[in-house]
């Protein structure tokens, strides 16, 4: 998390961006005098306000588990660049809907500039041949070699876009995509075209890679399926359209040669067009550019941006993209499967380059580019499909909401599953039609279920990937683009055989019965999808991804509290009812970062239905353990963690992944709805046993700490990670207690997916601390408390008489 979230209550640091540079001038200049405004304020010293909630932005620096007194230490940096409130025009998420709709199109069309390239040059084989003296077999290579560079880009483009902007991630690497055009179209030998559609196909990874990224800087949720669906569109009408680009040219006096200029003009077109109206899509680099423009304003060269001191380690994100995907790859079942027939259905689009000329062109004897027309029925699919999933999206979001809106991956299935099914229907329809059919039509229109099912399967495998992996999706899906690009490339190289020796109809049948193989994977997913997560190390178990928000009494039903604007609940107490299950996404044990405080901090996923009403230095419990929040966004919060707590707690066990029960602190006019909890860990306790009993599950604890059984009584309270529950049995003479959890609450807090031999914080009931200082004290003064006395006097009579 950048610090972007820290100081505001607006969307992730991801997911935020500049005005574009559409903007008119008179846009500009308010911006620039507002910039200036906030800069002689900060420079006098003051806390810059939000013109329209006045409201000034504190900065946490340490958790309260342990702190010295009750208050949270703050302070402001008054030269850090942040956003300027919740409805500041910089956010894209607050530009015009226009204004989006614009990007969201040049980023399709970008896409769709180097899609039309992986294909346009598959009716060139033969001309290639004739004109270098090659075999097909090696002209094939142009096009698996091209397709296989599409595995680097999430490798190497992603990152660049993460450490300094989009368009610095996108723009040179196009141009690049651009420059390799000239040895393709130029060269002598056919060496040099294979090596320079390699390196071409490596370079036009990069929109595949980073215009995802931008449109999820745009759209909110809601709204984020529809840009998608169309950034899929682009994705694959690239590959149909391209073959008909490609045969009408080569069969044209202009030549084999020209099907790359083509592309390098458009591409040429779109480049310049981006360069002069495109907007720069990523928050850091937005606040970057903002600080460089503060300093050269004002001549303050103390302004600066967090980015700009706090770049994430280029370990960290070697790790992200590359080591983490190969390890979740080999490890997570779901990954596995979804990433081979996800491969295996975008492979089909580059393997169909050769089954329809070979129904159109050798049985029907088309020329080239008419050859390559029916590949618009297959267009028309993939346009369905997109319709399907836009039409679809409604009902998932709300499906989201019930769940407090968090993802709900299993709720992504359903469309795929009719892809599932359509797929096989599609391949033996055309095989066995493009066989033995005299008129064109049949296999034609077998072409749209085709379209319908690489679409869906598509859009529908990767947002399940998003929602059941949430805070390792980047790791999982460059998993999967990497298995994708690698049997993409290698389909070419056979299918042209395959065809030759199996006949249309075999052939297609081959993969028709492959795709009934894959069919049942949606529906095993959608059924035990649930179960696999829970017992695996990266994705999100249920209890954090799709179960329903647990409902308590003692969140206020009030508007929620303007983000800017600090507040301390009258005292800081919890209830020990867990509101949501998070996930743990980062844990750094040395943050240097403003909000990190060079200590050990934890960022905490899944928790956007907790983080409503949030500021920066509320309390919310983890585990049990009183925190407060120095940085947070819609999803996700930051807190520090001292040392005293690490020794005192089990957070120190706790690694990327593991689920964490979370409470906010409870406000002054809200019911209470459990039992008084401070958030104070007392100790930890082993699980000495887990015992079924019925639908409930009994659990035995030894405190570490065993002088704290004096205060954990039959029918007592006790906090165990946060949760309130009641005590049913204490062997004081072994030092253990049990309680026992019904159904309902193993849905909602963590302690299920724990095992015997595990830790748990444990906080004892205040009530019983509190009586035993009193009574000591009171004891410890008998001459000045004749009423203790008195009463002492009088117990000891009676068990004497």
């Amino acid at each position: 998390m950048s610090a972007l979230g820290s100081r505001s209550r607006n969307p992730s640091a991801l997911t935020m961006v500049s005005s574009a540079s559409g903007d008119t001038q008179v846009e500009r200049d308010t911006e620039a005098e507002h910039d200036l405004e906030a800069a002689r304020v900060r420079s006098r010293g003051e806390n810059v306000t939000d013109s329209a909630y006045g409201s000034q932005v504190p900065v946490p620096v340490q958790d309260t588990q342990y702190a010295e007194d009750e208050g949270v230490v703050e302070k402001t940096d008054p030269n850090l660049v942040t956003f300027d409130g919740p409805h500041d025009p910089d956010n894209p998420k607050n530009w015009r809907t226009a204004k989006k709709m614009y990007v969201t199109f040049y980023v399709v069309l970008l896409t769709l500039c180097c899609s039309l390239a992986s294909s346009s040059f598959s009716p060139t084989f033969g001309a290639l041949s004739e004109t270098f003296g090659n075999s097909l077999e090696v002209s094939y290579l142009t096009l698996s070699l091209f397709v296989l560079g599409f595995a680097f880009g999430p490798v190497i483009f992603g990152p660049l876009s993460e450490l300094y902007g989009r368009n610095l991630g996108l723009f040179p690497a196009f141009l690049l995509f651009i420059i390799f055009n000239i040895p393709q179209g130029a060269g002598q030998n056919i060496q040099t075209v294979i090596i320079a559609r390699f390196i071409g196909g490596v370079f036009a990874s990069a929109p595949f890679s980073v215009c995802a990224g931008s449109l999820a800087d745009l759209w909110e949720s809601g709204e984020r399926g529809y840009a998608f669906a169309a950034f899929t569109a682009g994705t694959y009408l690239g590959p149909l359209i391209g073959p008909i680009i490609g045969g009408f040219i080569v069969e044209s006096y202009l030549g084999w040669r020209w099907t790359v200029w083509v592309i390098m003009i458009l591409s040429g077109a779109v480049l310049i067009l981006g360069l002069l109206t495109l907007p720069e899509t990523f928050a850091p680099r937005i606040l970057v550019l903002k600080a460089k423009r503060l300093r050269r304003q004002t001549g303050n060269n103390e302004w600066y941006a967090d980015y700009e001191r706090n770049k994430p380690p280029v370990s960290q994100i070697v790790q992200k993209v590359l080591i983490r995907p190969i390890k979740m790859l080999c490890t997570e079942l779901i990954l596995l499967l979804l990433s081979i027939y996800v491969a295996f259905v975008y492979s089909i689009q580059y393997l169909i380059l050769e089954a329809f000329p070979a129904v159109y062109h050798d049985k029907h004897g088309w020329n080239l580019g008419v050859a390559s027309l029916p590949f618009l029925a297959v267009a028309v699919g993939v346009f369905v499909g997109c319709a399907v999933v836009a039409g679809f999206n409604p009902y998932y979001e709300r499906k989201r909401a019930e769940n407090g809106g968090r993802p709900v991956p299993e709720a992504r299935l359903p469309p795929m599953m009719i892809g599932a099914v359509a797929f096989p229907i599609g391949l033996f329809w055309f095989g066995w039609s493009g066989q033995y059919a005299t008129s064109w039509v049949p296999s034609t229109l077998a072409g749209i279920p085709i379209g319908v099912s690489l679409s869906i399967i598509f859009m529908q495998a990767l947002s399940y990937l998003g929602d059941a992996f949430t805070a390792h999706a980047a790791s999982a899906v460059a998993a999967n683009a990497f298995l994708r690009a690698i049997l993409a490339g290698a389909f070419p190289l056979f299918s042209s055989q395959m065809y030759d020796k199996l006949g249309i109809g075999w052939a297609s049948s081959l993969l028709g019965f492959l795709a009934l193989g894959f069919m049942p994977i949606p529906f095993l997913f959608f059924k035990f999808g649930g179960a696999i997560r829970r017992k695996s190390k990266y994705a999100a178990s249920p209890s954090v991804a799709n179960l329903p928000r647990m409902r308590t009494s003692i969140r206020p039903t009030s508007k929620p509290c303007i983000p800017y604007k600090p507040h301390r609940s009258f005292t800081i107490m919890f209830t020990g009812i867990v509101e949501v299950v998070g996930v743990v996404s980062s844990l750094i044990e040395h943050d240097t970062s403003s909000t990190g405080g060079n200590g050990c901090s934890l960022t905490i996923s899944g928790a956007v239905s907790i983080l409503g009403d949030c500021n920066l230095g509320d309390s919310i419990a983890v585990n049990g353990t009183c925190l407060t929040v120095t940085e947070f966004d819609e999803d996700s919060f930051k807190v520090g963690i001292s040392p005293e707590t690490l020794r005192r707690t089990s957070l120190g066990d706790l690694k990327e992944g593991s689920p964490v029960n979370l409470e906010r602190a409870m406000a002054a006019h809200v019911r209470f709805g459990g039992h008084f909890v401070q958030g104070h860990v007392d100790t930890t306790a082993e699980i000495l046993s887990i015992t079924p009993d019925g639908n409930a599950l009994t659990f035995r604890f030894r405190p570490h700490d065993d002088s704290l059984m004096k205060y954990i009584i039959e029918k007592g309270y006790v906090t165990l990670d946060g949760t309130s529950l009641t005590v049913v049995e204490v062997n004081d003479e072994e030092k253990w207690f049990s309680i026992m959890m019904v159904a309902y609450t193993q849905e909602k807090v963590i302690m299920p997916t724990k095992k015997v031999g595990q830790k748990v914080n444990v906080e004892v009931d205040m009530i019983g601390k509190l009586v035993e200082k009193q009574v000591a004290a009171a004891v410890g003064n008998l001459e000045n408390n004749g009423v203790l006395e008195t009463m002492i006097k009088r117990v000891l009579a009676k068990q004497q008489a």
